[in-house]
C-alpha cells in the first residue's frame, strides 16, 4: 500500500473531499495540516507553490481535481468501469461550474456587492444546478441511492462537500433543498455514513 500524505491548511476548503474519500474507503493517509504562518517556508519545495498537495511515496501531485480522481481511482470510489467513471466526471464538472460561480461571491469585498451577488447566486446559480443535479441523480434507479452504482463515489463526496461545506459557507445558511427532493435526501444520507460521522466529529471545527 502506498504512503499517502495530504498537505493543506486547517480548513475544510479544498482538502475536505480528498479526505472524505480516504475516511470513507478506509485508506489510511497523513493528514498534514500547515499554517498560514508555516506556509511561507513550505511553498518553495511545492510544485505550484500552492496546496493541496499530495504525496505519494514521496512524489507530488498537485491540483486539488487531479488529486480528487487520482485519489477516487485508487481506493475504489471512482466507479466500477468507464461508463461510471464518465458519469461521475458529469456530476463533478456540474457542480464545479456553480463552484466557479461562487469564487467570484467569495473574492468580492465590497459587502453590499456581495449580498447582491449571494442573491443572484442562490436565485439562478443553485437554482439551475440543482435541477441539473436532481435530473443525474434520478437517472441512477430513480434517485434513491447515489449517483452512479450501488454505494458511494467521488460524485456523492463532491456534492456533500458542496452543499453541506461550501455553499453554506458562501450562503450564511443552509441552501434550500426542499424542491429536489431526491439530492436533499442524498445529502443526507451521505452525512449519515458512519465513516463520515466518525471523521466530522473528530475534526477540526471551522467556518470554510
Amino acid at each position: 500500500m502506498p504512503k499517502y500524505t495530504l498537505i493543506y491548511f486547517p480548513i475544510k476548503g479544498r482538502g475536505e473531499p480528498i479526505r472524505y474519500l480516504f475516511h470513507l474507503s478506509g485508506v489510511e493517509f497523513e493528514d498534514k495540516t500547515v499554517t498560514y504562518e508555516e506556509f511561507p517556508k513550505l511553498k518553495p519545495s511545492l510544485p505550484f507553490g500552492q496546496v493541496p498537495v499530495l504525496e505519494v511515496d514521496g512524489k507530488q501531485i498537485p491540483q486539488s481535481h487531479a488529486i480528487l480522481r487520482y485519489v477516487a481511482d485508487k481506493v475504489g470510489l471512482y466507479g466500477s468501469d468507464d461508463w461510471e467513471k464518465v458519469q461521475a466526471d458529469v456530476v463533478l464538472e456540474t457542480i464545479w461550474e456553480t463552484a466557479a460561480a461562487g469564487m467570484q461571491l467569495f473574492m468580492e469585498k465590497d459587502e453590499t456587492k456581495k449580498d447582491e451577488l449571494r442573491k443572484t447566486f442562490e436565485e439562478e446559480t443553485l437554482a439551475k444546478n440543482l435541477e441539473q443535479l436532481e435530473k443525474l441523480l434520478t437517472q441512477n434507479k430513480g434517485g434513491d441511492g447515489w449517483f452512479v452504482g450501488d454505494k458511494a463515489s467521488v460524485a456523492d463526496v463532491e456534492a456533500y462537500t458542496g452543499y453541506a461545506d461550501f455553499i453554506p459557507y458562501l450562503l450564511k445558511k443552509n441552501p434550500d433543498l426542499s424542491k429536489y427532493p431526491k439530492f436533499e435526501a442524498l445529502i443526507k444520507r451521505f452525512g449519515e455514513l458512519p465513516q463520515i460521522v466518525e471523521y466530522i466529529k473528530k475534526r477540526p471545527v471551522t467556518d470554510l
